[in-house]
């Protein structure tokens, strides 16, 4: 994907002109489609500043999950990215599996669990986001049946457990 459409992508731009205001930490605080005059600019960088859009629940997901400091934390902060994954609005997809990623292999036994979940689109996100991760040329079907799961998330717990030796 390109530099542009990356961005056009992350902060929901889907013409041009479109004005978008963020923070420090690239928090969109307002956003407006359009063309405007200056004076409705003016109004609209005013009222970003002052009474800033909701806080976006991805960059919300993944700060959580950077802070996760011990494994109550790290499991409920990996778990709400797995549900955001799973979720039919997958906006920004790739930083939440890249965020994942960043977890490091502390991420990796919390994926496993999420693997067995009884949610077929749960199931799907942890294993998509657990392949990509590690690179690892083992399979997981989340619509196998239960025993072939078992058994391909056995395989996945055994490469795992090797690779954090």
């Amino acid at each position: 994907m390109s530099m542009k459409r990356e961005l056009a992508a992350r902060y929901r731009v889907s013409g041009v002109p479109h004005t978008t205001v963020l923070n420090e930490k690239n928090r969109v605080l307002g956003s407006q489609a359009g063309y405007v005059t200056a004076e409705k600019l003016i109004a609209f960088l005013e009222a970003s500043l002052l009474k800033p859009a909701q806080i976006d629940p991805v960059d919300d997901l993944l700060e959580k999950l950077a802070a996760a400091i011990n494994n109550e934390t790290r499991q409920a902060a990996t778990s709400s990215v797995v549900e955001a994954l799973a979720s039919s609005d997958r906006g920004d997809r790739r930083r939440l599996v890249e965020g994942l990623a960043l977890q490091g292999p502390s991420s990796w036994p919390i994926l496993l669990d999420k693997m067995a979940d009884t949610r077929l689109a749960v199931r799907a996100a942890a294993g998509h986001s657990l392949g990509y991760i590690t690179q690892a040329p083992l399979p997981y079907h989340p619509f196998a049946s239960v025993a072939k799961r078992e058994s391909q998330i056995g395989q996945w717990r055994q490469w795992t457990s090797e690779q954090n030796r």
